[in-house]
């Protein structure tokens, strides 16, 4: 192995180990009684893409989602916020660059986003994913859920 193959691994594994802790935030909505959200990162991979959000549980009051965020390396935070209008939760993720050296390869990011102090009946939930400081596209996905 050359030199400048054991630093790339080398890199490699440090980023690795950086970005794979798991984080979990959440977010209360300002209104006692208003929908809270608990969003946590899985884990994070390297060369995967972003998946479509889906619904991994509904029950009484509360609805689970998971999906994957895709990122430019894997060197990124993401973070979570929660927003309703109405009947339509918006899910906004964001993918901050850590900054500093980071292999060039796609991350990817695994996450569960938990909203609960849901009301009874239909619900829209947007999943809305930025990238900012990096061109690409905002992501915009869109459920619907009936929750109990």
């Amino acid at each position: 192995m050359t030199f400048s193959q054991t630093m790339a691994a080398g890199l490699a594994v440090a980023a690795l180990a950086a970005a794979g802790s798991v984080d979990t935030c959440r977010v209360d909505l300002a209104e006692p009684g208003a929908p809270q959200l608990e969003f946590t990162v899985l884990g994070q991979s390297q060369g995967g893409a972003g998946e479509a959000p889906q619904v991994d549980s509904v029950s009484a009051g509360q609805v689970v989602l998971r999906g994957v965020i895709g990122t430019p390396t894997p060197c990124y935070t993401i973070e979570a916020d929660l927003e309703q209008d109405g009947s339509t939760l918006t899910v906004s993720l964001e993918a901050t660059d850590q900054g500093g050296i980071c292999i060039q390869v796609l991350g990817a990011f695994a996450y569960r986003a938990r909203l609960h102090g849901l009301s009874a009946g239909s619900h829209t939930i947007a999943v809305t994913a930025a990238y900012p400081g990096t061109g690409w596209q905002t992501r915009a996905d869109t459920l619907q859920v009936e929750i109990p």
